[in-house]
């Protein structure tokens, strides 16, 4: 992955197109180090803290999935603060889905079928 394609700046018209049941405030998808950094703190501290299940939902909810398994996914971005976006690979390991937290009510959401669908909504091509 190259952090200049990956990481570019998008107008935040793109980001609306991509999620469209988000603000998009803040949007960003991660660089290396900040992928290593984020998930570092997914799987060593959110566990560790009373307010864990707000950030890794509940399944069965009425949306799919509804929630997320912090040791098969890996967060790639936000598009507003505390707003994660996340490959779920309890699907699959080779084309995980992409998830986006829906924070207002403790969830996650499926955005796209894969990696590749998310790149294409962002255009995220070289």
């Amino acid at each position: 992955m190259a952090d200049n394609v990956w990481s570019a700046r998008k107008p935040k018209e793109v980001w609306r197109a991509a999620f469209p049941q988000h603000e998009c405030g803040w949007p960003a998808l991660h660089t290396v180090g900040e992928m290593v950094r984020t998930n570092v703190w997914w799987l060593e501290v959110v566990p560790t803290k009373p307010y864990a299940d707000a950030y890794f939902g509940e399944a069965g909810c009425g949306y799919e999935p509804g929630d997320i398994d912090p040791a098969l996914s890996l967060i790639i971005g936000d598009t507003e603060p505390d707003v994660m976006i996340a490959l779920d690979y309890r699907v699959s390991q080779d084309r995980p889905r992409v998830l986006v937290m829906d924070s207002e009510a403790s969830r996650w959401l499926r955005a796209f079928e894969d990696i590749e669908a998310l790149m294409k909504a962002m255009q995220l091509r070289e």
